[in-house]
């Protein structure tokens, strides 16, 4: 959730940021106009409970008609102030859910554009080979190998899930193997993440004012969802807890299985095991201070 500090002080850099990402920036707005009742409710609130704490300790020194008429006066202050108590709850719910709907701004660098057409190439590293023999995309190539078997895995499971076979499996072994020893010779610490996480870390990490059903599988009953990268639990590892910026920044590697409901929805990279609903990877991960975001975007982009 951004920090509703950021949209206070600078709500024109998160109008922008909101435009970039093709939301509505009345939201801001709406934000401020919550948030200002909120801090209006609260006030009341404050003030109440000052009068009751008053009320409390001068009614015990009290005889007689007085002390009635002052208990009486208290009673009806503790009832006025449970029902500001219930309200200021109700707005500060209802800023929460509008929170959750604005993005992190964009890095000034990025240019606005509606889809991928409108994507800016910044480098390009090699160049794709050429060959002087028709080649075989890895679905042809991996049933030539036998190092999957989809039909089998759709047989099983449905469409979009498969077997990995002999080779299959020990390349998947050693690319894993491969990617932790280097990440942890960079000083990344190793981590595998639970694979089921809380709906409010699915929020906080997903965005959003609820879960999306088309893409999370969700536990029946359960306040538990399973998760699309080891991103969102590494999120929420250091949920409600302050970092010392000495502490930063915090490196993670982390290893885990990601489950994504909405494999194929957008009718691209349907064939083979690009876009599946099961899979295993390793996710580089890092909290860091917000004045060196960038640059440590650039450092994660070059290992």
């Amino acid at each position: 959730m951004i920090d509703l500090k950021l949209i206070r002080d600078n709500p024109d850099l998160v109008r922008a940021g909101i435009l970039k990402k093709q939301g509505d920036p009345a939201l801001v707005d709406r934000i401020l106009e919550k948030d200002l009742e909120r801090r209006t409710a609260l006030q009341q609130v404050e003030t109440l409970r000052a009068e009751q704490n008053r009320a409390s300790k001068e009614v015990p020194r009290l005889q007689g008609e007085e002390r009635e008429r002052r208990t009486a006066e208290l009673r009806d202050l503790s009832s006025r102030l449970k029902g500001l108590e219930a309200d200021l709850a109700a707005i500060e719910r209802a800023l929460e859910t509008l929170l959750l709907l604005v993005p992190n701004p964009p890095h000034e660098s990025v240019p606005p554009g509606r889809d991928e057409r409108d994507n800016v190439t910044l480098r390009t590293w090699g160049a794709p080979p050429k060959f002087d023999f028709p080649p075989l995309d890895h679905v042809d190539l991996g049933r030539r190998l036998g190092i999957f078997d989809l039909e089998r895995g759709a047989k099983v499971s449905g469409s979009r899930f498969y077997f990995l076979r002999g080779a299959g499996v020990l390349l998947e072994q050693a690319l894993t193997r491969f990617s932790l020893d280097l990440l942890r010779r960079e000083g990344f610490t190793l981590v595998t993440t639970p694979m089921l996480i809380r709906t409010e870390v699915i929020l906080g990490a997903m965005g959003g004012d609820r879960i999306d059903d088309q893409q999370v599988y969700r536990i029946v009953d359960e306040d538990l969802g399973l998760i699309g990268t080891s991103e969102h639990a590494m999120l929420g590892m250091f949920k409600d807890e302050v970092l010392e910026e000495t502490q930063l920044p915090i490196r993670l590697a982390g290893l885990s299985w990601c489950f994504r409901r909405e494999a194929g929805s957008w009718g691209k990279d349907v064939r083979g095991i690009y876009r599946v609903h099961q899979f295993e990877k390793v996710e580089m991960f890092s909290f860091c201070h917000p004045d060196r975001s960038w640059e440590e975007h650039e450092y994660l982009l070059s290992r």
